[in-house]
Order: C-alpha cells, then sequence, then structure tokens
C-alpha cells in the first residue's frame, strides 16, 4: 500500500521494548510516555501527515519529507546514467562483434531500454521457430522409452509441431507439442 495513512485502522503491535505511546497533557509540550504492554492495541490513524511507503513502512507524507521530489531526481538521474551506459556497451559489443556502430540503422539506436528489449524478445522467439521448423520439420511422434519398452507414444497431427526445453537447472526435459501458427 502506498499512499495516506489517515483514517486506516490498524494494531499497534510490541516488537521492540523502546516502542512507547506518547499522551501530550497541554499545549506546551507536557506529556508522559507510556510502556506498551498490550500485545495487540487497536488503532485509528487521525495524522495528515501519515503515509504509507512501499507497503511495509509508515512515515511523514512526501511533502514533509521531500521523498517525491528526491525520488525524481533519483530516477532522472538513474535513467540518464542507464542510457549512457547502455549506449557505451552497445558500441563496444557491435566492435567487438565487427559491426560498424555507424552503420547501424537509427531505427534501433534511438530505441528505448524497453524497446530493445521488446524487440530482442521478438528476434529471440522468431529465431526459436525458425530453428524448430529447420530442426524438427520431419519429426511425426515422440516416444518415450523405458526398460521394459515403449512407455508413451505420441503421433503429431499435420498442423502440430515439438519443441523442447530444459528447466529446473537442466533436470527436467519438457516436450511442447504447439500448433503451427
Amino acid at each position: 500500500m502506498n499512499g495516506p495513512a489517515k483514517g486506516i485502522e490498524g494494531f499497534l503491535i510490541k516488537v521492540l521494548d523502546d516502542v512507547v505511546f506518547r499522551v501530550y497533557h497541554d499545549n506546551n509540550g507536557g506529556f508522559t510516555d507510556y510502556d506498551i504492554a498490550h500485545s495487540d492495541l487497536q488503532i485509528k490513524i487521525t495524522d495528515r501527515d501519515a503515509w504509507f511507503y512501499d507497503g511495509k513502512v509508515l512515515d511523514h507524507a512526501p511533502e514533509t519529507l521531500g521523498v517525491e521530489e528526491l525520488r525524481a531526481k533519483k530516477q532522472a538521474i538513474h535513467d540518464d546514467l542507464y542510457d549512457k551506459v547502455k549506449m557505451e556497451m552497445f558500441k563496444a559489443s557491435s566492435k567487438l562483434e565487427g559491426i560498424d556502430y555507424d552503420k547501424i540503422p537509427g531505427t534501433i539506436k534511438n530505441m528505448t531500454h524497453e524497446q530493445l528489449e521488446e524487440y530482442a524478445w521478438w528476434l529471440y522467439k522468431r529465431v526459436g521457430v525458425l530453428e524448430r521448423e529447420r530442426k524438427f520439420s520431419k519429426i511425426s511422434r515422440v516416444e518415450v522409452i523405458g526398460s521394459e519398452g515403449r512407455e508413451y507414444v505420441r503421433y503429431f497431427k499435420d498442423d502440430e509441431y515439438m519443441d523442447w526445453d530444459l528447466q529446473d537447472d537442466d533436470r527436467t526435459l519438457k516436450i511442447f507439442i504447439e500448433e503451427n501458427k
């Protein structure tokens, strides 16, 4: 939960010994701190300046702390540095692969990180499809052979193909039978 805490009801749970319940007696700042022995004291937040952060922290509102302004600055610095480092790595890897960076189409060079990830994922899937078609284009059945012979046989339909994947730290072989699309 992120947002204002005013009006939220909950329980004050004693976890640390230094938590106290402070009661102000007058406008001059006189108060008494009470040790909390109650194990699950129900309370209601009435403070307009109370705010939840990242689902786990209750603190002052962002305006009081200046949090939003700092977060925005931090994100801007992060994004700028990330883009610069990404570009330098891209140039260096292009050079290592013998690719002239200046000849790479601007449409790729100008993509955001998210667009590049999406494009890379699309390329990966497309290459996978082409490789599957090449490797498995003639396969028409899958058989599992055990110590007593055939334990499983599956014939493919005309519009099906097989793919496989190693999972669980290469301890599981999964075979996928999918339709051509």
